[in-house]
């Protein structure tokens, strides 16, 4: 079997793979373009709008019009916050299912390698945003996975 890359040795090659300059701080830079403009549709998009109705009505039934009784802290939905999933978190992922865990390295693993074309459907958080329910006494909190 053969060794096993490093992680910074497989950013470089994973970042030319995925279509990304060679070099890592040009492949970070084109990534964080894509996943700001993805954010831009994401947040522009029917669906997050559906989602954001949606909150603003639940503490009207569930908290009397009261939002400090249901989201800690008390959100702005008008507010809602999209975060990205930096690239040095993606590689990471990408890494350890195409090679750290896989046994099999340089082989593909069960699954297969994540392919350039799987990458925004394999890697479930590169959008994402946490929103934290009360309970009575104790929290609930989940994380909404965008794109």
């Amino acid at each position: 079997m053969t060794g096993k890359p490093s992680f910074d040795q497989y950013l470089l090659t994973a970042a030319s793979e995925l279509g990304f300059p060679g070099d890592a701080v040009s492949a970070e830079r084109a990534y964080d373009i894509s996943l700001v403009a993805a954010r831009v549709t994401v947040q522009s998009g029917d669906i997050l709008s559906g989602v954001l109705n949606a909150l603003k009505e639940i503490p009207q039934r569930y908290a009397g019009g009261n939002p400090n009784l249901l989201f800690y802290p008390a959100v702005k939905i008008d507010e809602f916050s999209i975060s990205q999933k930096p690239f040095k978190s993606t590689i990471d992922k990408l890494f350890r299912r195409n090679v750290l865990f896989n046994r099999a390295y340089p082989n593909p693993p069960r699954d297969g390698f994540i392919e350039v074309g799987q990458l925004y459907e394999e890697i479930d958080d590169p959008l994402r945003t946490r929103l934290i329910c009360k309970k009575p006494y104790a929290f609930a909190s989940g994380e909404i996975n965008i794109l």
